[in-house]
């Protein structure tokens, strides 16, 4: 059964935050992601309901009604531009397979 894009999402983020982080920091993390998703807001209207505060991940229930392609896409152009190959593949090795099923489900290619 598919999930919501609200926890599709929030399960990607959680994600990236605690591996970026594993390098950096956990605000550095959140930092980069924010930036990444007010920079692409015009292209993917939808990220205005993405938020991260204090390291915790709020987004609005309102992007359930987005169509999983477009969340796809957007996890798609995120990971392709903020990620290198190297960091794709420790992602994938190290993401909860929960979390990959969910991102393969609506075609997210890592």
């Amino acid at each position: 059964m598919a999930k919501s894009n609200q926890k599709i999402l929030t399960d990607f983020l959680e994600t990236i935050i605690r591996l970026v982080s594993e390098g950096t920091s956990d605000t550095y993390a959140a930092m980069v992601i924010m930036e990444f998703t007010e920079r692409n807001s015009a292209k993917f209207p939808f990220a205005r309901y993405i938020h991260i505060d204090s390291n915790k991940i709020k987004i609005n229930p309102k992007i359930n009604s987005v169509d999983s392609k477009l969340i796809a896409n957007f996890i798609n152009k995120e990971v392709n531009t903020l990620f290198s190959d190297l960091f794709r593949h420790l992602l994938k090795r190290k993401m909860d397979v929960t979390v990959y099923d969910e991102l393969n489900e609506i075609e997210v290619k890592i």
